[in-house]
């Protein structure tokens, strides 16, 4: 689902239960590669803390119109 540009009130809210922590190098490697994906190159805020990635395994899902 994209972004509804004329309703801002209108999203998606998915639930479930954490399955996954990631962190260290590899939640590392993911935020870079997203920071590169959408802005040509790696993160430049110096992260302070930790990056944890958290994978849920869906279990309902909402769509608010």
């Amino acid at each position: 689902m994209t972004r509804d540009e004329e309703n801002p009130y209108r999203y998606v809210e998915v639930r479930g239960e954490v399955v996954e922590k990631v962190r260290g190098s590899v939640a590392r490697e993911h935020v870079d590669g997203l920071a590169d994906k959408y802005h040509g190159g790696p993160y430049e805020n110096p992260i302070q803390s930790e990056r944890v990635m958290l994978r849920t395994a869906p279990e309902r899902q909402f769509i608010f119109e």
